[in-house]
């Protein structure tokens, strides 16, 4: 997660993520907007990430689709490669889980 919160802020994208929430909430889920806004902190300290709350509270929808929705808005293509950050991930000892911007997981 902490990797996650360090690429957004890279990107300069975390006064995007809330209207991008917003949007999934009130277009995929029938959420009224004002009510997304609220929800989405709640949830989020709650459970870690809004997906993971969204289906623990009974929401029913594609992940894949979710993933697409919000991550495909964010400006990935701006990350540049960082030998430093590299050669730091791999000197961890332990096993990395790495996602790539097509959300494919790979374990090293």
């Amino acid at each position: 997660m902490l990797m996650i919160n360090f690429i957004l802020e890279v990107l300069g994208c975390w006064r995007k993520l809330p209207r991008i929430f917003k949007s999934i909430y009130s277009k995929k889920l029938g959420i009224e907007e004002t009510e997304a806004s609220q929800m989405n902190g709640v949830l989020y300290k709650s459970y870690g990430t809004s997906m993971a709350a969204l289906k623990a509270i009974g929401y029913d929808f594609d992940s894949d689709d979710y993933h697409r929705f919000v991550h495909g808005r964010l400006p990935f293509e701006r990350l540049k490669p960082d030998h430093v950050l590299r050669s730091l991930l791999l000197r961890l000892p332990s096993n990395l889980i790495q996602v790539d911007n097509q959300l494919q997981i790979k374990l090293s």
